[in-house]
């Protein structure tokens, strides 16, 4: 039987056969469903503890990435919530992705300490899926208020 079942809801299970893992193959498969999608489902059972919840027996790598996939907002939503940052706090995040320095090439560049780099790019990821999540709230109460309008 296929049943949809949230993501939050399946755990790795230890019956899982595969106990390395190779992090370029887990790459790709991340990278690979994140542009068709899952092509395989997973094999799930129900466990006792944590009530409510299904073990993962077969399909423990996908279900890895997906959990990673499922961290991350999507660009998009980043730069928009990324907008809200600070003079330094933005510097430094854009030093960081768009050009890929490293923290001591960012200290560097800008003539600061590398740990205030490290501080300021710490408070610059909270505060940016901060503004992410409370984006995702005003969506999904708008949501809510459209399906009641309607």
């Amino acid at each position: 039987m296929i049943k949809s079942i949230p993501l939050s809801k399946l755990v790795a299970s230890n019956r899982n056969v595969r106990r390395s893992s190779d992090p370029d193959a887990d790459l790709r498969l991340r990278s690979d469903i994140e542009a068709r999608g899952l092509l395989r489902n997973l094999v799930v059972s129900p466990v006792r503890k944590p009530r409510g919840c299904f073990a993962v027996e077969a399909g423990g790598r996908r279900l890895r990435a997906l959990q990673s996939l499922h961290r991350f907002p999507p660009p998009e939503r980043l730069r928009e919530a990324a907008m809200h940052l600070g003079g330094i706090e933005r510097e430094v995040l854009a030093l960081r992705t768009r050009e890929g320095l490293g923290v001591r090439e960012i200290a560097r560049r800008l003539r600061i300490d590398p740990r205030a780099v490290e501080r300021i790019l710490r408070r610059a990821v909270r505060k940016v899926l901060a503004e992410v999540e409370l984006l995702e709230r005003r969506e999904r109460r708008a949501k809510m208020r459209q399906r009641r309008q309607s």
